[in-house]
């Protein structure tokens, strides 16, 4: 299905029908299955490959001995913890996505920010765990941390660390800013999350056209009109509205966020190094998922 067909998804509106409710639940709940399962796997991955050192000979392992060389280790292990914790994250969203589908009441835009949210945290882990050379690596990595802690600085917010130490956020930045000047590397570089999860799109759904869908999300999280306009429907003969997404947006949503999930944990998987048997679980998941979509209606998914 096309991004036209996507849209076309979402602007058709469907009848507020209690009988289409109960006829779409069985939908439903294959839908959050594949979601749920995604996450578990995703977890329990990373739960495995984080209990030890990255594999000898993996490219996490080189980047880790070169950067001993370098002084520059910690700065490998700020880019394994911003892309777990993501990946993480990306998790809890489409574990929240899988429970809303399982209430009685269909969600409407919820799900599409709770998409949203996931394709930007596996698009910061993805663009990190695909570095195998250590200075794009370390620039990607102080960026994002110089980046994250704009704001923080700008209100002069106190803040933590992992320790729960107090850490000023502009005495951080200027820190990353002296590091990339030790290393000989350039200034922070401006990151673009939207690019980073219009990339992160066109990878993993070939069907999709990334800039335009995230566009698409931006718009409703950001509660405008136009977006949220095509979740609003009339029940028909009154003037009675209320919020639905509907059944093919939805599909389109777990397809996007459980295919994307699983290919990133993949990404990071390798990036450790992990062992055949661990990949295998991931595609395993994949199979999964792809099986209980062969299983949907056709009212499940929107004409092409």
């Amino acid at each position: 299905m096309g991004i036209d067909g996507f849209i076309a998804a979402i602007v058709s509106s469907v009848e507020l029908d209690p009988n289409a409710v109960s006829t779409a639940r069985p939908t439903l709940l294959i839908l959050a299955a594949s979601m749920i399962d995604a996450a578990s796997s995703s977890e329990r991955a990373l739960r495995r490959i984080n209990s030890g050192a990255p594999r000898a000979g993996s490219p996490l392992s080189r980047l880790f001995n070169e950067a001993t060389l370098q002084d520059a280790r910690k700065h490998v292990v700020d880019a394994t913890l911003v892309a777990e914790y993501a990946l993480l994250s990306a998790c809890d969203h489409a574990r929240a996505f899988a429970t809303l589908l399982r209430v009685s009441r269909r969600p409407a835009t919820s799900v599409v920010t709770l998409t949203r949210a996931a394709l930007e945290s596996l698009a910061r882990a993805r663009w990190l765990a695909r570095d195998e050379d250590l200075n794009a690596l370390v620039h990607r990595t102080l960026s994002l941390l110089y980046g994250d802690l704009r704001y923080p600085a700008y209100f002069g917010e106190q803040m933590l660390t992992r320790n729960g130490l107090p850490l000023d956020p502009a005495a951080q930045r200027a820190l990353y800013r002296s590091e990339l000047a030790r290393l000989g590397l350039q200034e922070p570089a401006k990151v673009e999350i939207s690019k980073l999860v219009a990339d992160l799109i066109d990878a993993d759904i070939k069907h999709q056209d990334g800039p335009r869908l995230y566009s698409i999300l931006s718009s409703v999280a950001h509660a405008h009109r136009a977006g949220i306009n095509a979740f609003v429907q009339i029940e028909p003969g009154t003037d009675h509205f209320a919020m639905e997404a509907p059944l093919p947006t939805i599909t389109e949503f777990v397809l996007q966020v459980a295919v994307t999930l699983l290919s990133t944990t993949e990404a990071v998987l390798s990036w450790y190094g992990a062992v055949p048997a661990e990949l295998d679980r991931v595609h395993g998941a994949m199979a999964r998922v792809a099986a209980r979509l062969d299983l949907l209606p056709e009212e499940a998914f929107a004409e092409s």
